[in-house]
């Protein structure tokens, strides 16, 4: 994959010092499982560095196609090559555009598809989300839910059941008071009275001690 395996090696040993840079052990997570992530994290954002992979935007994207389209009709009718700015004006956009957009032309390739022959790393798997949380959130997350519950299971049956649902803490959706009332074939007020119940248990010393550990989030 261009890729040479010592360089890969050593991407994942300083994976390694960042995993141990933003490891905490008084979260409850083993270094092993969370360094994994890191050094994964940095040994595909090298192979992604040498794959020559290019996301561009999508109106980018949009004007390549018309670029090329543009290029085939003028042809066509002409019997020669366009230049920069009659395609500018066959679509509409300025001629940096189109500039631009020979430039970045190149064939497509479907994220699914593998970075080299019989590999099983993805272009989707180097190619960065942001919309994804951090370890240290995905665990903390994790964490806090399962303390939640612990907390929650010792409620009467179904005052815990009550704030599972208000909170999504059993399939994450939130149910409203009114959702929760035709579960249960009662009045809305009937299970707000029963969330009130619940949440007036949980106001105390035993239950502020076993979530002390979440206080400073």
């Amino acid at each position: 994959m261009g890729t040479a395996f010592d360089d890969l090696l050593q991407a994942g040993k300083m994976g390694v010092l960042d995993g141990a840079e933003r490891f905490d052990s008084e979260k409850g997570c083993k270094f092993s499982t969370y360094v994994k992530y890191w050094i994964r994290k940095a040994m595909l954002a090298l192979l992604a560095e040498n794959s020559g992979v290019i996301q561009l935007p999508a109106r980018m994207e949009s004007i390549i196609r018309k670029v090329k389209e543009a290029k085939r009709v003028i042809r066509s009718s002409m019997g020669r090559n366009p230049i920069d700015a009659e395609i500018a004006t066959f679509i509409g956009v300025s001629v940096s555009n189109v500039r631009l957009a020979r430039k970045c032309s190149r064939r497509v390739v479907s994220l699914y598809t593998e970075i080299g022959t019989g590999q099983n790393a993805k272009f989707m798997e180097v190619t960065p989300d942001t919309s994804l949380e951090s370890p240290d959130e995905a665990i903390f997350r994790r964490q806090m839910r399962e303390r939640l519950l612990l907390v929650l299971d010792r409620l009467p049956a179904r005052e815990g059941h009550v704030l599972k649902l208000r909170h999504g803490l059993e399939d994450g959706k939130c149910r409203s008071l009114e959702q929760i009332s035709g579960i249960y074939h009662v009045s809305k007020e009937w299970i707000r009275k029963i969330e009130k119940s619940a949440m007036s248990k949980l106001r105390n010393e035993d239950v502020h001690h076993e979530l002390k550990d979440f206080s400073g989030f």
